[in-house]
């Protein structure tokens, strides 16, 4: 809802949203020495609590804001660590509880009750921003934020943490196949951010009110496959599911070029069903290709090249736009993940 608030409250064009979008993703990337360095040496449950403040003093934050300011880089750099430090620390804790041959179906889930919140969360801001104003969408973030905060009080953590120990390296894999799949994630990052941030001012263009409808598309399909399908790539090979995945990343990118309003629920749908498969998928392979005791690390750097993706993807989708239109911008994109969807064809073929 971030892109909607800005242009529709505070009046920003396409470049400007982009440059303050972009944060959100830069300071995951920042927060990347921080998680690889800690999240295998200590509790992981308290990296996710200092994520979740993150969010709180964001939210409380953007009930400040009324005009285009510079303080809206700091809360929105803010929320990028904050998912990152909470997000990471959740897969890497999933990855550590589920079996190995089941690993691909459990990060699946955790990714849907992700999907799950983001829509609904999505659904309610705007509907609360409609009645109330914003100030009462931010009001509620942090509320939510509270009781998160509260519901980690009950979470365990087996995992018996080494602050000092000797850890595996990470850095052999990432020089093979896992830089690769490190390469992949950041090209699923770039059309991600071109269809999920630029889709919204898109709509609004074309003379559409409300951008829900693609999030409760998108949330219906990517928490469905995830939850009856989510076997898919530990059953039928984690690089050729992918590719397919990426295939159709592509395709669902370039329709949205041609977008029909009326219709903004089906590419939910059809992106959801993408995305929902290829993250946790792709995911997978990449733990797979660590060593077992640099899950977290693996988490954390998978994470990060997909928000490298997205940063440097923002940044140029937003100059495209404003110089040549949307259709450039989804058919550019959609070229960026054919590139993905060749290379982990080319290695599944291998």
């Amino acid at each position: 809802m971030q892109p909607k608030f800005l242009s529709g409250a505070l009046g920003a064009n396409p470049e400007q949203m982009a440059r303050i979008a972009m944060m959100s993703p830069l300071a995951a990337i920042a927060t990347i020495p921080v998680t690889v360095s800690l999240l295998d040496r200590v509790s992981r449950v308290w990296i996710f609590r200092v994520g979740i403040l993150l969010l709180l003093g964001s939210s409380a934050g953007y009930t400040t804001v009324h005009r285009l300011t510079p303080l809206l880089y700091v809360l929105q750099g803010a929320i990028g660590a904050s998912y990152s430090l909470a997000f990471n620390a959740s897969a890497a804790q999933v990855a550590d509880e589920a079996p190995r041959a089941r690993l691909g179906e459990a990060i699946g889930l955790l990714g849907a009750s992700n999907v799950v919140t983001n829509a609904i969360a999505t659904t309610l801001a705007e509907s609360l921003a409609k009645a109330f104003g914003w100030h009462a969408a931010f009001v509620t973030s942090g509320a939510l934020s509270l009781v998160a905060l509260v519901l980690s009080t009950q979470l365990e953590e087996r995992r018996v943490a080494h602050p000092g120990g000797k850890l595996p390296p990470i850095a052999p894999s990432v020089r093979g196949h896992f830089g690769k799949i490190l390469v992949v994630s950041a090209l699923m990052g770039a059309a991600f951010s071109a269809m999920f941030t630029f889709h919204q001012p898109y709509v609004l263009k074309l003379g559409g009110k409300s951008v829900s409808p693609f999030f409760v598309g998108f949330t219906v399909t990517a928490v469905g496959v995830r939850l009856f399908f989510g076997h898919l790539g530990d059953r039928f090979g984690h690089l050729r599911v992918s590719a397919v995945a990426m295939t159709a990343y592509a395709a669902v990118t370039l329709a949205t070029g041609w977008l029909r309003v009326r219709y903004l629920w089906a590419y939910g749908l059809a992106f959801g069903a993408a995305h929902g498969v290829l993250y946790p998928t792709l995911s997978t392979e990449g733990v797979h290709a660590a060593p077992d005791g640099a899950r977290g690390r693996a988490f954390a750097l998978y994470g990060g090249a997909f928000n490298v993706g997205v940063a440097v993807a923002t940044f140029c989708w937003g100059e495209i736009a404003g110089r040549l239109g949307f259709l450039a911008l989804f058919g550019t994109a959609s070229a960026v993940a054919l590139l993905g969807a060749a290379m982990l064809s080319g290695r599944a073929h291998r």
